[in-house]
């Protein structure tokens, strides 16, 4: 960061005790009454959802910023929280990690829900590509159809069984694939 010492974070500011070698989500700021650069992992004083400045379907950045019991909180464009359910997340992620997501709903308490990628059919589009290279990476064929195992398909392919379906159905519209009974097939292009 260009900082001549490391950054520090007083003990005040700490959630826990800070250890060496450790990673921590912490905001930097300028300490007023020694004007240095200083930080704080207490962030929830400088985030407020009120007032929202986004809304259901919004294309959103997304930090990870912590645990609960249901799922990630996160930091939305830099100001607002919200939580990304874990129901939501298909792969691992870290505290710090930084996606791309929308949001899925606003709570009439300005309580903000969110899920990685983007909304509706253009999070379909995304899959459907993917899809299409992991079916050529296996020579054209794998073994998942709708009455494959939500975990399976969560698995690998790293989607819910609903996106799993949507995808399916918008390549086999698109005679992209054909539905065997044991999986799905490329059409060869």
């Amino acid at each position: 960061m260009g900082l001549a010492k490391d950054l520090f974070v007083p003990l005040s500011r700490q959630i826990s005790k800070m250890h060496k070698g450790q990673d921590y989500l912490v905001m930097i700021y300028l300490d007023e009454l020694t004007n240095r650069v200083a930080a704080t992992e207490k962030i929830d004083t400088y985030l407020s959802n009120d007032p929202l400045t986004v809304q259901e379907k919004d294309e959103v950045d997304l930090v990870i910023y912590r645990r609960s019991d249901i799922g990630f909180v996160t930091i939305i464009n830099n100001r607002h929280t919200g939580i990304l359910h874990y129901s939501d997340v298909f792969r691992p992620l870290d505290i710090g990690d930084r996606l791309k997501g929308f949001v899925k709903a606003v709570k009439e308490d300005n309580k903000i829900d969110v899920a990685p990628g983007q909304s509706g059919y253009n999070r379909v589009e995304d899959e459907a590509t993917r899809m299409l290279r992991l079916l050529r990476e296996h020579d054209g064929y794998l073994p998942y159809h709708d009455k494959s195992d939500p975990d399976e398909i969560r698995e690998f392919f790293g989607m819910s069984k609903k996106t799993f379906k949507m995808t399916v159905g918008a390549l086999y519209k698109q005679q992209k694939i054909e539905l065997t009974k044991t999986g799905i097939k490329l059409i060869e292009e």
